[in-house]
């Protein structure tokens, strides 16, 4: 078989039943936006030996943002809700709300399926995080690190076989 200019040699493949997530990624500009989007994705080439697998769907302009600021649409795969739900905590506590000017929404916002991500990081804020229910939805704000950052309290997955 051939796609285009390229032979496809029909041997091998394989596909898991996965669950996934959507995170929109803001930032002041596209410097600090990469910063956190490859910190993100880093270490997640397999769900066999790390927490998920991840990349960047799609980068979006500032017309297409929740924020009007530059950004990212990512997508985040893992095995089961509970794995995602951790890997998609950790990885936006410690790679994204550590890079000055991020933030996070909900890319998947019509899914009926939600894991929790606001309550678990907003431990972040020391103390200084606020909360805040716009549209119907729950928002948290850190405190500090170059204008601190805004993350959405619940993200929509969901599950593909």
């Amino acid at each position: 078989m051939h796609l285009g200019s390229t032979e496809i040699i029909d041997t091998f493949a394989e596909a898991f039943r996965l669950r996934f997530a959507r995170l929109v990624v803001t930032a002041h500009d596209t410097s600090w936006l990469k910063a956190g989007v490859q910190s993100f994705c880093g270490y997640a080439t397999s769900v066999i030996g790390c927490d998920a697998e991840v990349g960047v769907e799609r980068f979006i302009s500032p017309d297409e943002s929740p924020d009007g600021r530059p950004g990212a649409s990512i997508l985040a795969f893992a095995f089961t809700t509970d794995s995602l739900a951790d890997a998609v905590a950790n990885r936006t506590g410690q790679c994204l709300l550590t890079c000055p000017t991020t933030a996070v929404f909900d890319g998947l916002s019509q899914s009926e399926e939600r894991i929790p991500l606001g309550q678990r990081i907003r431990f972040f804020g020391d103390g200084f995080e606020k909360t805040k229910v716009f549209d119907g939805r729950r928002y948290w704000r850190g405190g500090g690190r170059g204008g601190g950052g805004v993350c959405v309290g619940k993200k929509g997955g969901g599950g593909g076989g």
